[in-house]
Formats: structure tokens, C-alpha cells, sequence
């Protein structure tokens, strides 16, 4: 509905009696056309909230700005179900080479070490009833008060179990395994998981104890959002010829909303999978975090004569004869500062000075384990400056370590043994043939000769050697006192023989090393 032109004040008619053109704005318009522009600026606003929404209103913490995924050759192959032979697959048939150490790319090693021993027992661990029947073993008898609590102590903690009385190829210890990064890193990358993976060549597990999986959850961000909307609009316009009416849509709308939750994340910090014939060491990290480090398993490592020659994991055992079955080791003497026989705590010198047990020779050979790894890092390309994670633009790369074969458990530790006595022609010893002190079990009365029952002598401890050397030296008798052993020193030698100096045994046997024994001298 429109309003005649001449109820409008505002129009102008020409001298002539022709009619002026209106300005645009002064127009009449009709209801129905300011609805159409209400609802107009409606969806114009509507559409600008939703592109608002859509470039970027989450508040939610994210990874990065922008991500890029890759993987390398040699990852691709140790992963696969039939890997190719290439340099980072190798046949299980033969041993791996040594090579160079690249200070650049992330490395792992992996190593032992000696478990540590049990603390001994005291008193006060033991029961109620067991600390009275303790008490009244220490009271019983006044002849054995001196040595009455240390065989207490000895029959709680095993430790008459000394060298030599437990089985020469089991060995308990602490497995580790670290990994480090690559020298050429820069602040802001890290390793975001590793898997350390340990197939062993001539040994297996047993006995491990292992820490549970360990998981921990990881608090990202706290997030709240506060949306509000609001719209109100107000059309008018003039018509001309009404005074004070106007034309309106006035919708209007205001919504509020607050949300507040917290993100987040959980992950492996450390778990392993461990068989006899494989270990798995599996690490993840989280935002911040870094996979690297050192991780530790208590566990026992077995072998047995036969095992301990395998040089690569398809390796057939290897039975090799030795030249002597059967060692003969002194584990300790029992000799004062003057070479005189230790008294016992009763009093009398029934013990023998120079403890010796029968063994069967361990060959000085490493431990050794055929070592990998598996692992994805995380590189900074942009926004390194930033330590909020979400600014940067990054490239994962999922790349590997190839095998090697390592030495788990030195020669030194796995033959502890590698001590003997040369016997000496000459004070500086010498003598191109080379001759190491025997010994063989001499019955009361003597019996026949039997050159087959020398064996050859060998120690754990430098210590133990030198006082036994030094003794059979002083006194020139081949058979300390309280013992049933005779020492082919000097008694074979018809006064040849002036002294006796250790030696060491050095070498690999089972990496076709020839063994030396190389004077301390």
C-alpha cells in the first residue's frame, strides 16, 4: 500500500506544474519490503558467526600447527613380514660386522651389569619367636659366642654359597638400555616413542623380574569457551505524507554459553615383553616429554657349555673339547701375615688354609645379543621459539637403528677365572716355555702317580693368587697345612723353579681370538 503523493509535504511541484523526481531515500516503501531487508541482515549475520566458527573459535590445545609424515627406507624393511636382505637387514646366519659409531642419528646401547647383593639379614628381621630361638642360639654355648651370630647370619642369607659352589653359567643382572639423541637436534625435537628390541645369540632369559607396564596420563590443557550471540535489528524509514510513522523489524536475541574440561592424554611411559629368546623394551612420551634415557630390567642370563660358542642367533652349538675338563679353583687362603695356618674361633686349626673346588672350565667368552631399534621423532620445522607445541610446524619421521651385535656381558665377567700362576726359571720370569702351577688331590697315605690327576690351578682374585704364590714361595713345600692338595711347586722342578707370577687371560674365544696370558709383572 503506497500513500498519495499529496499528503506528503516534502514533494515539490515545478512552475510548470510537472513533477520533481523524488530522491531514492524519500521513496515510499512497502512493509512487506522492509521484512524481506530484516530477514536479509539476519542471514547476513548468521553466515558471519558461522565463518567465525569455522576459521578457528576451538579452544581446544592442539599437537601442532601443521604436520608432515614420513618414513625411512630402513624402517620400512625391519618392519616388514619377509625383509629383504639390505644394509639394514641381515641374515641370521652369519655375524654382523663392526661398524662406526654416527654421533649424528639417534643410537641405543645396551649393556649389563652386576645385580646388586642382597643386604644381610639382622635381628630385628626375623619374628618374635624366631628373634627368641636366636637369642637362645646365641646364649647356648659360651665355646662358639665369637662365631655364633655369623653362622646364624650365613644360614639366612645362603652366603656359605661362595665362588665356585654356584652354577659358573648363570649370571644375575641388571640389563640397561639407553638412548640418546643424535648431536645435530635442536631444542624442540624429541623422540616420541622408541622400541628397543634384544634377541640374544648365546645366552637366553630366565628368572627376570620385570616392573609392570607402566602408563601415565598426561594433563594437556584446561579448555573454556564462552560463546555469546546477540541480534537486533531496526529497520525504518520515513513515509512520506504520515508524520512519525515508521516501518521496524526489531528481533533481538542474546545467548550466552560457558563450558570449562580438561584434555587429556594417556600414554606408555615404559612397558616389556620378555621371552627367553627375545626382549622388547617399549617407551612413549607426550607432550614435553622425550622417550630417551636409560631403562633398567633385573634379570637372569643362562648358558651352558655348548650354547656359549654360538657366534650369530642361527649359530649350531658347538661342543668344544677342552684341554682340561676340570680346573681347580682357590677361592681363598687362610694364611697370617707370617704364612702360618689362620686359627678358627674354636681355638683349634682344624680348616684348611687354601680352600679349592673342583670346576668345569667356563670359556672366556662375551655374552653377546643382536641389538635394534625402532623409533619416531619429532622435528621442528617453524615456531622452535614457542613452547606451546601447538605453534609449531613439524615433521614426524619414523626411522630405525640397524642391528648390531653387542657384547652383553664382557669375557671377564662371564669367566671370572682369568688368574693363574706361571711357574719361573728366572727372576724376570722369562722362560719362552710356558708353564702354569697344577695341583692334584694327594690322598692320605700318598698313592700311586697318576700324571693324568694334575690340574691345571686358577683364580678369581688377584689378592688370593699372590698370598698362595707367596706362601708356596716362603715355605717351599707343595702342600699347605690342613689341605688334601699338593702344588707341583717346587716339588717337580728339583729346585728349577725361583718364583711364580701371576698372569692374566686375555681374549675372546668364541670370537676366534687367540687367548693370551699376559704377565702382571
Amino acid at each position: 500500500m503506497t500513500v498519495p503523493l499529496k499528503a506528503a509535504r516534502d514533494v515539490k511541484i515545478s512552475a510548470k506544474g510537472a513533477k520533481a523526481p523524488l530522491p531514492w531515500a524519500a521513496r515510499p516503501i512497502t512493509v512487506g519490503l522492509a521484512l524481506s531487508l530484516g530477514a536479509a541482515a539476519a542471514g547476513i549475520f548468521g553466515a558471519i558467526e558461522g565463518l567465525r566458527a569455522y576459521t578457528g573459535s576451538d579452544p581446544s590445545p592442539k599437537r601442532w600447527s601443521s604436520v608432515t609424515e614420513t618414513e625411512t627406507g630402513c624402517y620400512r624393511d625391519l618392519i616388514s613380514e619377509t625383509p629383504p636382505l639390505s644394509d639394514c637387514v641381515h641374515s641370521d646366519a652369519k655375524a654382523i660386522d663392526p661398524r662406526g659409531f654416527d654421533w649424528v642419528a639417534p643410537h641405543v646401547a645396551v649393556y649389563s651389569a652386576s645385580a646388586a647383593p642382597h643386604s644381610p639379614p639382622t635381628l630385628r628381621d626375623l619374628g618374635d619367636q624366631a628373634q627368641a630361638q636366636a637369642v637362645g642360639f646365641l646364649e647356648k654355648d659360651a665355646s662358639v659366642k665369637g662365631g655364633a651370630w655369623a653362622a646364624l647370619e650365613a644360614a639366612l642369607t645362603n652366603s656359605g654359597t661362595g665362588a665356585g659352589e654356584r652354577d659358573p653359567f648363570r649370571f644375575d643382572r641388571v640389563l640397561v638400555a639407553n638412548v640418546a639423541k643424535g648431536v645435530d637436534w635442536r631444542p624442540g625435537d624429541r623422540m616420541m616413542w622408541t622400541r628397543v628390541l634384544v634377541e640374544p645369540i648365546n645366552f637366553s632369559f630366565a628368572g627376570y623380574s620385570v616392573a609392570s607396564t607402566e602408563n601415565e596420563t598426561q594433563k594437556i590443557g584446561s579448555v573454556e569457551k564462552t560463546d555469546s550471540r546477540k541480534f537486533s535489528a531496526d529497520l525504518s524509514s520515513t513515509i512520506p505524507g504520515i508524520e512519525g510513522p515508521k516501518a521496524s523489524v526489531g528481533p533481538s536475541s542474546e545467548h550466552t554459553v560457558k563450558a570449562s574440561s580438561d584434555v587429556n592424554a594417556q600414554y606408555e611411559k615404559l612397558g616389556i615383553d620378555i621371552m627367553p629368546g627375545f626382549l622388547r623394551i617399549m617407551r612413549e612420551s607426550e607432550t614435553g616429554g622425550d622417550a630417551v634415557g636409560n631403562t633398567e630390567v633385573s634379570l637372569t642370563a643362562v648358558t651352558d657349555p655348548e650354547m656359549i660358542w654360538k657366534r650369530f642367533p642361527r649359530d649350531e652349538p658347538l661342543h668344544q673339547s677342552a684341554a682340561d675338563p676340570i680346573v681347580l679353583l682357590v677361592t681363598g687362603t687362610h694364611f697370617d701375615g707370617d704364612g702360618v695356618a689362620e686359627r678358627s674361633d674354636a681355638g683349634n686349626e682344624t680348616h684348611p688354609t687354601v680352600d679349592v673346588l673342583p670346576q668345569v672350565p667356563v670359556p672366556h667368552c662375551a655374552l653377546r645379543a643382536r641389538v635394534w631399534m625402532l623409533y619416531e621423532e619429532r622435528r621442528v620445522d617453524s615456531g622452535r621459539a614457542s613452547y606451546d607445541e601447538s605453534r609449531q610446524a613439524v615433521t614426524l619421521t619414523r626411522a630405525a637403528e640397524d642391528k648390531q651385535d653387542v657384547d652383553i656381558m664382557a669375557a671377564d665377567e662371564v669367566s671370572p677365572a682369568v688368574w693363574a700362576l706361571k711357574l719361573c726359571t728366572t727372576p724376570k720370569c722369562e722362560d719362552k716355555e710356558e708353564r702354569l702351577l697344577k695341583a692334584k688331590v694327594q690322598p692320605d697315605p700318598p698313592g700311586p702317580e697318576n700324571p693324568d690327576l694334575w690340574r691345571n690351578v686358577v683364580f678369581r682374585d688377584y689378592g688370593v693368587a699372590i698370598r698362595l704364590a707367596h706362601w708356596l714361595r716362603t715355605h717351599q713345600d707343595g702342600r699347605p697345612p690342613n689341605t688334601s692338595y699338593l702344588f707341583n711347586f717346587p716339588s717337580d722342578s728339583n729346585g728349577a723353579y725361583v718364583s711364580l707370577v701371576p698372569v692374566k687371560t686375555k681374549g675372546d674365544e668364541c670370537k676366534g681370538e687367540k687367548l693370551e696370558k699376559t704377565s702382571s709383572r
